[in-house]
């Protein structure tokens, strides 16, 4: 019984505690074993695959990024009182000529823009009509430079106009800015055909001044009442651009003393005189292309050659043409409408038709208003009423001269529609 209590009173004993080991991993045979690790060192086989570091980006990019988040660069400011002091001077001709004048207002910047405005901001057309108020401008401007530049200062001039005159909007009598725009460059286009001594074919009638606005305010007609008494004022006493009272310059043409000129090249051209329209030998061949009527090439100021030199090409090629209607609608002889092959150059506002591309290099060929037929405020579109031949186009000049154009294929016609509309 001592025992016992003795046993069970007694705690009992743990188990003599063994050291703790780790058998090393057993290796492949022919493989020696590496030191075992630690176990706190020793990491778990991973399953996945290991991740490379990230690379840093490339320049590019980099470059890339910086644009795409970059804010926009802050935009040029123009120097309102500064093109407010060139305006003042050029209204009052202060060390500027006439021509000068012309030349700033219809620089295509932004500095240029507002000095125009500006200026026009000095005129008070108000109660004037438009004849007068455009009397009133050239009288201290000479229209210079291209064509698109001649008709950017008039668009100017349309738009202070109507500023004037705000009910003359209201009322239809112009329908928009752009109509007007419109109407201002018949005006000066009727007053070469009027007044110009080296056109001596017919002079426009007032029938035929109305008919060629027909539909062009917005769609509608002007009113024939407006366009009369236009035409009679224009008639009756010319428009005054081209005399330079102040300056050094001297006298200039008067505008109705344009000298057209010398035609250059030979070939087809060659039994043509300095002024073709002058010609008196009923048997001497028409020119190769229509002149569009009165509008011989350097008579009127909208219609200056481009400088040969400096003329932006926007599309060259062989195409064969057509002619179907002259200028003023007058449909073309019977003879002279066939289709013929031309090697077209497509330059500013000027489609050169030659006969060959041998033509279009020698010297002066662009400077030749015979193979010119100028393309301001045209048309080119595909003639789909034509189902004679394939891949025509029709292009119909402001005078209402209509020529159709045939290509290879379908690809090169809109391509010849979409850059003429472009440049137009």
């Amino acid at each position: 019984n001592a025992d016992e209590s003795t046993t069970s009173t007694s705690p009992p004993k743990s188990p003599p505690s063994l050291p703790l080991q780790i058998s090393p991993p057993k290796s492949s045979p022919g493989v020696e074993n590496s030191p075992p690790t630690s176990p706190t060192t020793q990491q778990p086989e991973s399953l996945s695959p290991p991740i490379s570091p990230p690379t840093s980006p490339s320049s590019d990019e980099s470059l890339l990024g910086s644009m795409e988040f970059a804010p926009p660069p802050p935009l040029p400011q123009v120097d309102k009182p500064s093109a407010l002091r060139l305006a003042n001077r050029l209204y009052n001709l202060e060390g500027f000529k006439k021509q000068d004048v012309s030349r700033q207002l219809s620089k295509k910047n932004d500095f240029s823009h507002t000095v125009a405005e500006s200026y026009f901001q000095l005129f008070d057309f108000s109660t004037l009509t438009l004849d007068l108020a455009l009397r009133a401008f050239l009288a201290k401007c000479i229209l210079v430079g291209e064509t698109q530049e001649r008709e950017r200062v008039l668009m100017y001039f349309s738009q202070r106009y109507l500023q004037c005159n705000p009910h003359l909007l209201q009322s239809g009598t112009f329908r928009s800015q752009d109509s007007l725009h419109t109407l201002t460059c018949a005006l000066v286009l009727l007053n070469t055909d009027l007044h110009n001594q080296h056109v001596q074919m017919k002079r426009m009638a007032p029938k035929e001044f109305i008919d060629n606005l027909t539909g062009l305010n917005e769609g509608l007609n002007f009113a024939s009442d407006v366009l009369l008494n236009l035409y009679t004022s224009i008639r009756n006493q010319p428009l005054d651009w081209g005399e330079d009272n102040g300056g050094d310059m001297g006298q200039l043409e008067q505008p109705g003393d344009f000298a057209p000129p010398d035609v250059v090249g030979g070939g087809e051209n060659a039994a043509f005189s300095a002024n073709p329209l002058n010609s008196t030998n009923s048997g001497a061949a028409l020119p190769i292309v229509n002149l569009s009527g009165h509008q011989a090439g350097g008579i009127n100021p909208f219609l200056a050659l481009p400088d040969a030199n400096d003329g932006v090409e926007y599309k060259k090629g062989y195409i064969v043409r057509k002619c179907c209607y002259d200028a003023n609608g007058r449909k073309t002889k019977l003879g002279k409408r066939g289709w013929r092959m031309f090697y077209v150059a497509l330059r500013d506002l000027v489609l050169y038709c030659f006969k060959d591309e041998k033509s279009s290099e020698q010297p002066g060929a662009f400077s030749n208003p015979q193979v010119a037929l100028r393309i301001h405020s045209a048309l080119a579109h595909k003639a789909a009423d034509y189902r004679k031949r394939k891949h025509v186009f029709r292009l119909i000049l402001a005078d209402r001269a209509e020529f159709l154009f045939r290509t290879a294929n379908e690809d090169e016609l809109d391509a010849w529609v979409t850059m003429i509309n472009t440049v137009v």
